[in-house]
């Protein structure tokens, strides 16, 4: 990484067709065209195994999450809401729409959350 674009010219047609030995291994400079900060850096130190098992546990995050929206807010207000005869005109009042309206927008913010957990 090169704190100016001039010195990473210089270093491109320095080593250019030579490259550079590392560990036995001959590394080529060439222009990169994304910037340091387009780049996540903490990315480029996790292994396969670790790759893996962050999989797993975010993936468990985010089924639990999903799971836990269902059981505790959703299966309760259905039932309740399934409660009600349409039939005979008996409705929900005005408390329990809004209740739902909450509940939609208070796991959908739950799940987010999680899911931005799941992503870092």
């Amino acid at each position: 990484i090169f704190e100016k674009e001039s010195a990473r010219d210089r270093a491109v047609e320095l080593f250019e067709g030579v490259g550079v030995q590392i560990h036995n291994e001959v590394c080529t400079l060439e222009e990169s065209h994304y910037e340091p900060r387009e780049v996540m850096w903490a990315n480029l130190s996790v292994t396969p195994s670790d790759m893996r098992s962050l999989l797993f546990r975010n993936t468990l995050v985010v089924f639990g999450a999903c799971l836990a929206w269902t059981v505790i807010l959703y299966l309760p207000y259905a039932y309740y809401m399934s409660s009600f005869s349409y039939a005979n005109g008996d409705e929900p009042g005005h408390f329990s729409e809004g209740l739902f309206i909450g509940l939609v927008v208070c796991s959908q913010l739950a799940l987010f959350a999680a899911s931005s957990f799941a992503a870092r």
